[in-house]
């Protein structure tokens, strides 16, 4: 699994599945235990990587989110490699910073390594290995957040408080690795949208990341969260809640940084730095806003995300 952003990206399997794996509402990695490759496997895998590097097609096309990315970084699609799979940070510094050197020996236009990473990931580092791995190349993280609520922090166990996150972000912050955070839209359930998004802005406002991702709820029937849903007792958010709720975030986001709703789960893609977009997004949204309060039957997106 990689962040869309990443699709043109250098590809190393560092790890399967995820360290933590009790998020309520992902079927992601729940038949899939987490394991490290064997170093010598991603060794191989970076050698291999490094022979065709230099072939690697100029993209005719970037969307927008990836464009910024790498324009962002000064990278090109070629110059950045990615972790698989869904929180390679979780490897120890010394394996981080042995796969690093790997990297810039084999593949040595690097500019970029990536990974996604849980706060609790950051949180087994010290500031002075954060520091090494961010002269090693490593940046532009993507931390899955989901939520700054602390009661949907809670409900869905992602396993770290608002206090906890907002710790270690800080501490990134005291390297030059940039971040970027996650947000899911209805994820708090329908009628709890608003309030889970100020809760949500408030948070980010309380940290610097360089982009905002944001996703929308699936509802997957294998997972806690599903269960809830199947019993009753979680109530899906409408499509025009969970527009609601983003432009409710938007809203109340006081920070410069970067937007993006361009996940296959969202209904309508909604791109734009913040705060200079702000009103063109916000317009936008009430568009769509009016033109779903007009439909006699509310429509529902088919997600169909496995």
């Amino acid at each position: 699994m990689r962040p869309p952003c990443e699709g043109y990206s250098i590809l190393i399997e560092a790890t399967a599945g995820c360290s933590h794996n009790k998020c309520t509402f992902c079927s992601a990695y729940k038949e899939t235990c987490f394991r490290i490759a064997p170093m010598e496997q991603i060794r191989q895998d970076i050698v291999e990587a490094g022979q065709f590097a230099t072939f690697m097609q100029t993209p005719r096309y970037l969307d927008a989110t990836t464009n910024y990315v790498l324009s962002s970084a000064g990278t090109k699609h070629n110059e950045r490699v990615f972790l698989l799979s869904g929180d390679a940070f979780a490897m120890s510094f010394k394996d981080l910073k042995q796969i690093a050197l790997w990297i810039h020996e084999y593949i040595p236009s690097t500019k970029v390594i990536t990974a996604f990473t849980t706060v609790n990931g950051i949180r087994r580092k010290t500031l002075e290995e954060l520091k090494e791995l961010a002269a090693l190349g490593y940046n532009d993280l993507y931390v899955g957040t989901e939520t700054g609520s602390p009661d949907i922090l809670a409900w869905i166990k992602k396993g770290h408080t608002l206090q906890d996150a907002l710790e270690q972000l800080h501490r990134l912050e005291n390297t030059s690795i940039r971040y970027s955070v996650q947000y899911i839209t209805g994820l708090a359930g329908s009628g709890n949208g608003v309030k889970n998004a100020v809760e949500s802005a408030e948070f980010f406002n309380q940290i610097h990341p360089y982009m905002i991702g944001s996703s929308s709820l699936t509802i997957f029937p294998d997972t806690e969260l599903g269960n809830a849903f199947a019993h009753g007792t979680f109530t899906e958010a409408s499509e025009l809640e969970r527009i609601e709720e983003m432009r409710v975030l938007i809203d109340h986001i006081k920070i410069n940084t970067f937007f993006s709703s361009q996940h296959i789960s969202s209904i309508i893609p909604v791109v734009g730095l913040l705060p200079n977009d702000k009103e063109r997004l916000l317009s936008n949204l009430d568009r769509v806003i009016a033109e779903l309060k007009s439909m006699k039957m509310m429509p529902k997106y088919e997600r169909n995300i496995v």
